[in-house]
């Protein structure tokens, strides 16, 4: 180590140390500013070695970090020198991990000192992560972890489609961080995975997206051959089912024969339904008669 690496890292190691009597300041440390304010860290990070960083936050935070042997190969470039306030030195070092394309995973929680392995941020994916629901997080954010831990959280929607939701917030992710969002049609389920803060700002997001439309889609299905209100209650029985509950069936015409449907609701299932209505009427015309309107007549 260069001898103003030295002289950097002896600066941030007596600003870090815990107190011993009088309380530890950054302008007490030899070459510190005079005017630096108490709890804070002068930073002057350029060409340093990253391996030494993690022996700095290590100390300061007394978590346990594991890493591979290569990542003592990078260094850090940064222009300037400031005074970062000491709580805010793990936010840095988590800033610097995600440009150079590391990232954290915490592996033990309890345990004297938190153990946490340093990992290439593509690969996060292939550990273990805790699964959240959208409700218990849009309830209480705070139940999602930090930077440091990568979740998955599914959120049913009410209204919107998976699909159009997940394409829309997905420049939001972090893909190349191991991020990723899913949008489960039918079902109508967003699958997110990305880290604990950005996951959140992303279910905030879906929620706002996730609204009734104001202008409903109708559409109107003439039968030809099948009996409507046995083609209406099979429908209404085939979208429960589906757990598609944001569409009406109302029949027009007479009760008995072909008549017209009218489906009026969300758009991506009011044209499932449609689909499914000209299904069971083709059905019905290829086989000769007509679905049961389940009255026994």
């Amino acid at each position: 180590m260069t001898a103003p690496a030295r002289t950097f890292f002896a600066l941030c190691w007596l600003a870090l140390l815990p107190p011993v009597g009088p309380v530890a300041r950054a302008q007490d440390a030899p070459g510190a500013a005079r005017d630096a304010p108490l709890d804070m860290v002068s930073l002057n990070l350029d060409g340093a070695p990253l391996e030494d960083m993690i022996d700095l936050v290590a100390h300061h935070s007394q978590k346990i970090f594991l890493f591979q042997d290569r990542l003592k190969q990078v260094r850090i470039y940064s222009k300037g020198r400031r005074l970062f306030p000491a709580k805010d030195v793990f936010s840095v070092f988590q800033s610097i991990l995600e440009l150079n394309g590391f990232a954290l995973t915490t592996i033990a929680r309890d345990t004297p000192g938190e153990v946490i392995k340093v990992v290439e941020s593509r690969n996060m994916r292939r550990y273990p992560m805790r699964i959240y629901d959208a409700r218990e997080v849009l309830r209480d954010p705070g139940v999602l972890p930090g930077w440091d831990e990568m979740v998955t959280i599914t959120f049913p929607l009410r209204y919107g489609n998976a699909k159009e939701i997940a394409n829309a917030i997905r420049p939001l992710s972090h893909p190349g961080a191991g991020g990723q969002i899913i949008g489960v049609e039918g079902s109508e389920v967003l699958v997110i995975v990305d880290f604990g803060p950005n996951a959140n700002r992303l279910v905030q997001i879906a929620d706002q997206l996730d609204r009734p439309s104001p202008n409903p889609a109708r559409e109107a299905v003439l039968l030809r051959r099948a009996e409507s209100e046995g083609v209406a209650a099979e429908l209404r029985r085939v979208l429960e089912a589906e757990g598609r509950h944001r569409v009406s069936v109302v029949t027009i015409g007479p009760a008995r024969g072909p008549g017209t449907l009218l489906l009026v609701g969300d758009w991506t299932e009011v044209q499932r339904a449609k689909e499914l209505a000209l299904e069971l009427d083709a059905r019905a015309a290829g086989a000769g008669e007509r679905p049961s309107d389940g009255k026994g007549k």
